[in-house]
């Protein structure tokens, strides 16, 4: 990581890849807003998505994993959220979910699909993760602060 003598670390994707920074950052408490600066130039959002997919995979199996590396969506709270949030506040960006029942994801997605604008905002790139148990639908998002 580089400091460029103000509070602002300036991380380069270049140097060091999005694992590399989790698992940085993620040893640490949450830094202040806008803290850690991430390099992303040449990548389109679909790319930044995916590097803050990843980002978010390995910050939610550093703070809520189980002994064989899983998260339990579940089981996290607002709270938790919460939490994983103030570490992507820190990179310079939020974290969001909404929580669908299946019935309610596919009137989500039906709406969606009807209404399609084109992909020009982070925002509109989401993410579903199923849980098992309660056939519960998680949607991750991210924005720019």
């Amino acid at each position: 990581m580089n400091t460029n003598g103000s509070d602002t670390e300036y991380v380069d994707g270049g140097e060091q890849d999005i694992v590399q920074i989790a698992n940085i950052l993620f040893l640490k408490k949450p830094q202040p807003a806008r803290s850690v600066q991430l390099g992303f130039e040449g990548l389109d959002l679909k790319q930044i998505h995916e590097e803050l997919l990843i980002f978010f995979t390995l910050g939610m199996k550093s703070l809520f994993s189980d002994s064989m590396g899983r998260v339990n969506l579940a089981n996290l709270s607002d709270d938790h959220f919460s939490l994983v949030n103030q570490y992507f506040n820190s990179i310079g960006f939020n974290v969001y979910y909404k929580v669908y029942t299946e019935s309610q994801y596919d009137e989500m997605i039906k709406f969606a699909t009807n209404n399609s604008e084109p992909m020009t905002q982070l925002d509109h790139f989401r993410y579903k993760l199923k849980t098992n148990d309660y056939n519960i639908i998680y949607v991750i998002y991210f924005s720019l602060m």
